[in-house]
């Protein structure tokens, strides 16, 4: 008997954030501040996640995800992030960083994006994060 599998776009839940975070840190494995500034993979999902709660929180930021349903059995594939509406002021995210991490490259890599952010008019980090935030990954 052959089976078939549905694709469904649905809303994120705060329950899918840890699978997001994940999605984030292994769709982008040559970005600086994922490949370069952590001891292992594990160090990064520490500060990630608590970037994606802290975006989930907000009324301007949105996500779906993508839901692959096969025989009864549902996996989240992918998802996207986008920020939406007019006045918003974005919350300091001040993340613990872990012991193993090197702290001065992940300052110097940070530093860097906010001085090309202004060069394109962009303020905050949840405001230029969204402008790559759509990834199918499948491990």
């Amino acid at each position: 008997m052959s089976s078939t599998s549905t694709l469904v776009i649905r809303p994120a839940t705060a329950e899918d954030l840890p699978k997001i975070a994940r999605f984030d840190i292994r769709a982008n494995p040559t970005h600086p501040l994922i490949s370069t500034p952590w001891a292992n993979l594990d160090d990064a999902y520490t500060v990630f996640l608590p970037r994606y709660k802290l975006f989930f929180s907000l009324p301007w930021m949105h996500f779906l995800v993508a839901e692959q349903v096969k025989d009864r059995e549902k996996e989240i594939v992918g998802y996207a992030m986008w920020k939406y509406a007019g006045d918003n002021v974005e919350p300091d995210f001040n993340p613990v960083i872990p012991e193993s991490a090197n702290g001065a490259l992940i300052g110097y890599v940070v530093g860097e994006m906010e001085i090309h952010k202004k060069g394109m008019g962009v303020e905050g980090l949840a405001g230029l994060c969204p402008l790559s935030s759509f990834f199918i990954y499948r491990a």
